[in-house]
C-alpha cells in the first residue's frame, strides 16, 4: 500500500539561498501551531521516524501552510529536514539538520510522548559498558562510575528517535538496556 500524501515528506528545493535556509526557518517556526498529526511507524527493516506538522506563513505571499518536520534514527545518527511548499505561489524550502531544533522539541513530545534510556544492568562486560557510556555520553570516569553504582538507572531522556540513536550507539557494549514512554507526555487524542 503507497503511503498517503500527509504520510510522505516533500522534498522541495528553495529558489533562495540555500545558506539562509535553516535561518530563515527557526524565525519563522516561532509563530508555528502544532498539528496533531500522528507519525507513520516504521517498518521492520527501518530506523524509528517520527513526524510532525506545524504551520507558517509564507514569506513570499503570506498564505498559512503546513511545514513538515521529519526525526529519523539512522546508523550513523539522527536525521532532522523540515520541508515546505506554498501551493498559493509556489515558494518551497527545505532545510536538514543532526539535531532537533529545541523550539520544535516540545511539540515531538506532545505528539510522540518523552523516551527515557534506562541503563539496567552491565551485563559480564563491565568495563567495557564503562568505557562505552563514558564515551558516548560524555562522562567524566568519577560520573561513569557513580552511574554504574546506582543500577539500574536513567542515562537520558528526549525524543523516541534520540533514544533510539543513543541506544543504538551503545547496543555493542552489552549493557542491557531499557527504553521506556511517559505516557503523560503524549498527546491523549491520538
Amino acid at each position: 500500500m503507497a503511503p498517503s500524501p500527509d504520510d510522505a515528506l516533500i522534498l522541495l528545493e528553495s529558489a533562495h539561498n540555500k545558506g539562509n535556509v535553516y535561518s530563515f526557518m527557526v524565525k519563522r517556526m516561532r509563530r508555528c501551531i502544532a498539528s496533531s498529526k500522528k507519525a507513520p511507524q516504521p517498518q521492520d527493516d527501518e530506523m524509528v521516524r517520527e513526524t510532525i506538522t506545524t504551520k507558517m506563513s509564507c514569506c513570499q505571499c503570506g498564505t498559512r501552510q503546513a511545514c513538515i518536520h521529519t526525526a529519523t534514527a539512522r546508523s550513523e545518527g539522527l536525521r532532522f529536514a523540515s520541508s515546505f511548499h506554498c501551493l498559493a505561489c509556489g515558494d518551497a524550502f527545505e532545510s536538514d539538520d543532526s539535531r532537533i531544533p529545541e523550539d520544535l522539541r516540545p511539540l515531538f513530545y506532545e505528539t510522540h510522548g518523552k523516551w527515557a534510556l534506562h541503563l539496567e544492568a552491565t551485563g559480564p562486560q563491565k568495563l567495557h559498558v564503562l568505557h562505552s557510556v563514558r564515551h558516548v555520553m560524555g562522562l567524566s570516569i568519577q560520573d561513569a562510575g557513580e552511574l554504574l553504582k546506582s543500577l539500574p538507572s536513567q542515562l537520558a531522556e528526549g525524543t523516541r528517535v534520540e533514544m533510539e540513536v543513543l541506544r543504538e550507539r551503545l547496543a555493542h557494549s552489552g549493557a542491557k538496556l531499557l527504553l521506556k514512554c511517559d505516557a503523560s507526555t503524549q498527546n491523549s487524542t491520538q
